[in-house]
C-alpha cells in the first residue's frame, strides 16, 4: 500500500499488505485508511503511523471474492464494506471488530455498488433480483424508505453532497437524479388528526409508512414545530414519573432468577437509551452477572443499533426537524442536543445542528 501526499510525494509502508488493492476509502480526518483487497478482507491503517490497526473479514470462506466497496459510516465509528460475490453489507465497530447486525432483510441487498448518504442515516442500493428498481434504506431501522423505478441496471449510485439528491449511473449510459428525502407540498393548514396519526406512524418499523408520515409533518412547519414541541418533553417532572421508574424496573429485572424477566429487564434499559445512567450502575454493580448483562445493553447502546419504537420514532423527529430548516427548527434541535436524557438522539440532534448551520453559512 502506497500513501501519496497532495505533492505528490509518495510514502511506502512497511509492506505488510500485500494483496493487490480494490477498495480504499480515508475518514473525515484524515488520520485513517481502510483498504480491501483481493483477499477479501477489509484492513485499517493509521496514516501518520503507516501500521495496521485491524482487520475485518465477514465472510468465512472468501475465495476469490474480493472486496468491492470499502467505506466510514459518516458520524459513527462504523466500518462498511461489501464483496464482490455476495448480496450482503457488513457493518463492523471499528473500536471492537465486531460486526453489528443492522440490516435485517438482506433481500434488499444486492452486489452492485452502494452509496452511503452523507448524514450517515442511509444507505442506497439496487433490489437483490429485481434490477428494475433501488431503494434507499433507514440504517436506524435496517428497512426500505423509498423506492424508485429504473428502465436498466444501475452501475453507480451515488448521493450528492447535500444528501438532498441522488445520482445514478445506468448501464445504458443515462446518468439519473433523484430526490432523496421525503417530499412535503409547501401548503399550511395540517390538522391535529393528521400531525397525531403521523406521530404514530413514526413508531413503524416499515420504513416506507414512517417516510410517508415525514412528508406530512412537511407540510406546515410552524403547526409541526409546535406539536413535536409537546411530544418530545425532557422535564424534570417527568423524568421522576417515567425515567426512574422504568429504570429502576429493569434493573431490578436484571438481578432476576426468571430468564423471561432478565430478558424483560434488557428490553426495558435499550428502551431507555440511558447509558450514562447504566454506566454509573456498571461502575457500582458487585454481582458479575448482572454486570454482563449490563454489558449487553450497553453493547447494543455504543454499536448504535436501534430496535425500539420509541427511540426510532425521535431519531425520525430529529430528521423532521432538520429537513424543516427554519431557524426554529434549529433551535429546538439545539435545545434538544442539550437538554434531552436520550444520549443517542442527543447526538443525532447535535450533528443535525451542525449541519444545519454549515449549510447555512454556505449559501
Amino acid at each position: 500500500t502506497e500513501v501519496a501526499n497532495l505533492d505528490g510525494h509518495q510514502d511506502q509502508d512497511d509492506g505488510d499488505e500485500t494483496e493487490e488493492l480494490t477498495a480504499l476509502a480515508f475518514s473525515s480526518d484524515g488520520k485513517r485508511v481502510a483498504t480491501g483487497g483481493m483477499d477479501g478482507i477489509a484492513r485499517l491503517w493509521d496514516v501518520e503511523r503507516k501500521a495496521l490497526i485491524r482487520e475485518f473479514k465477514g465472510s468465512p470462506d472468501q475465495g476469490y471474492n474480493h472486496v468491492s466497496m470499502v467505506s466510514f459510516l459518516p458520524n459513527s465509528e462504523i466500518l462498511i464494506y461489501t464483496l464482490e460475490m455476495e448480496a450482503k453489507i457488513w457493518f463492523f465497530d471499528i473500536a471492537t471488530g465486531k460486526e453489528i447486525p443492522i440490516l435485517r432483510e438482506e433481500r434488499f441487498i444486492t452486489q452492485r455498488p452502494i452509496s452511503v448518504s452523507p448524514d450517515g442515516r442511509f444507505i442506497a442500493t439496487e433490489i437483490e433480483g429485481d434490477p428494475e428498481f433501488f431503494n434507499i434504506l433507514e440504517l436506524a431501522s435496517g428497512r426500505p424508505v423509498r423506492l424508485f423505478p429504473q428502465d436498466s441496471s444501475a452501475t453507480a449510485f451515488r448521493f450528492l453532497p447535500k444528501g438532498d439528491l441522488m445520482a445514478t449511473g445506468m448501464a445504458n449510459g443515462m446518468i439519473l437524479l433523484w430526490p432523496a428525502q421525503p417530499e412535503g407540498p409547501a401548503v399550511s393548514g395540517v390538522g391535529t388528526d393528521e400531525l397525531r396519526l403521523a406521530w404514530y406512524q413514526l413508531l413503524a418499523e416499515d420504513g416506507l409508512k414512517a417516510h410517508v408520515a415525514i412528508r406530512s409533518f412537511l407540510k406546515d412547519g410552524a403547526a409541526t414545530l409546535k406539536f413535536l414541541r409537546r411530544e418530545i418533553r425532557w422535564n424534570e417532572e417527568e423524568v421522576e414519573r417515567e425515567f426512574l421508574p422504568r429504570m429502576n424496573r429493569g434493573l431490578s429485572d436484571l438481578e432476576s432468577e426468571n430468564p423471561a424477566e432478565r430478558d424483560r429487564g434488557v428490553l426495558d434499559l435499550s428502551r431507555l437509551d440511558a447509558e450514562p445512567q447504566l454506566r454509573e450502575y456498571v461502575e457500582k454493580e458487585k454481582d458479575a452477572e448482572v454486570k454482563r448483562r449490563l454489558g449487553m445493553v450497553l453493547e447494543s447502546m455504543e454499536a448504535g443499533i436501534v430496535l425500539v419504537p420509541e427511540t426510532l420514532r425521535r431519531l425520525r423527529a430529529v430528521y423532521v426537524l432538520e429537513l424543516l430548516g427554519t431557524p426554529e427548527a434549529l433551535e429546538f434541535l439545539e435545545e434538544i442536543a442539550t437538554r434531552a436524557r436520550w444520549m443517542r438522539v442527543k447526538k443525532e440532534a447535535r450533528q443535525s445542528a451542525d449541519r444545519f448551520r454549515r449549510r447555512s453559512e454556505s449559501r
